[in-house]
Parts: C-alpha cells; sequence; structure tokens
C-alpha cells in the first residue's frame, strides 16, 4: 500500500507516498458497547437496504513502513518523517512493487518490525505479490527465498516455514 496525495508531486523527498505493508486490518463498530452483527446480504443489497450501517463502521489497520518515494524515484529505505494522519491509502502499482522489493530491506523490516507471530506469513505474503507483481519472474523468487533463508539462519524451522508458503517451481 501506498499514502500521498493522489498521484500529485510532492514538494521534497519527505512529502512523498510511504510505502508500507499491511500487518492486521479489521472492520469494526464505532459504538464499543455494540457488537456489529451480519445481515446476511451482499455489500451491494446492505447498501442499498441499510446505508446507515457503513456510517456505524470503521476500518482500522497496521503497517509496517518499507520505503518512500518521490515522482521520480521510489527508496526501499524508511522515510524522513511518517505519513501525515489523513493521507489517502492506496495499492502500489506492480512497477512500485518491484522497486521496492529488489533488495533484502523489505523483509529484514517485516522480520524485524512484524509483531509477535506474523512475520513469517507477511514475509511469505510479500514474497507471492512481489513475484506475481514480476510476472512469475523465477529468479525473484529464488533470491528472496535465499535472503530469507540468510536473514533467518539460526532458525531453520523458520526458513521452513516461510519457503513452504513461496510458489512451487515447475
Amino acid at each position: 500500500m501506498q499514502t500521498g496525495d493522489g498521484g500529485r508531486p510532492a514538494a521534497s523527498e519527505a512529502d512523498g507516498p510511504v510505502f508500507a505493508l499491511v500487518s492486521f486490518a479489521m472492520t469494526a463498530g464505532l459504538d464499543p458497547g455494540r457488537r456489529p452483527s451480519a445481515f446476511g446480504l451482499s455489500e451491494e443489497e446492505l447498501r442499498r437496504e441499510q446505508p446507515q450501517v457503513f456510517e456505524l463502521l470503521a476500518t482500522d489497520f497496521s503497517a509496517i513502513t518499507i520505503g518512500h518515494g518521490s515522482p521520480e524515484a521510489v527508496y526501499p529505505y524508511l522515510p524522513p518523517r511518517p505519513p501525515r494522519i489523513h493521507q489517502r491509502v492506496w495499492a502500489c502499482t506492480e512497477a512500485q512493487v518491484a522497486a521496492l522489493t529488489e533488495g533484502a530491506g523489505f523483509l529484514r523490516a517485516i522480520f524485524a518490525r512484524a509483531p509477535a507471530g506474523i512475520g513469517d506469513e507477511l514475509a511469505a505474503a510479500a514474497i507471492r505479490h512481489a513475484y506475481q507483481a514480476r510476472g512469475g519472474d523465477r529468479d525473484f523468487l529464488v533470491a528472496a527465498g535465499k535472503r530469507v533463508a540468510e536473514i533467518l539462519r539460526a532458525d531453520f524451522d523458520r526458513v521452513q516455514s516461510v519457503l513452504s508458503k513461496l510458489p512451487p517451481f515447475d
């Protein structure tokens, strides 16, 4: 995902988009005393029949920052400052995903900053997504597997866990 100002040119590198991996997401009711319940309708039916429901829900997410950008480039490291609180959020382009996953930095960020228990799953998901964004580039997949083995070299079981969640070779 990325944050920013909808693609408008940034004033400086510090004002450009911030790139992050979503590590947690939850939609819940705004009133902590009331738990939302399913109506058994499709989202379209629910919007038509009960539009107020969507005003009573909020989505909260956490993300691990892995880079930032400017109109000219993507930088696969932490930005000079965090994103502003009301910046918009949207999915990265395939080119941005490829640039952000070029080296081992994104994997190191995941393993270092992911909440306990989800780092391995998040790393595998990020590698799968980058593999697809790169059009099934086998060389990328091999290199990513080697980086995982290097980063987690002291824990063979974790290396196996991550690698088992990657696409098989043909």
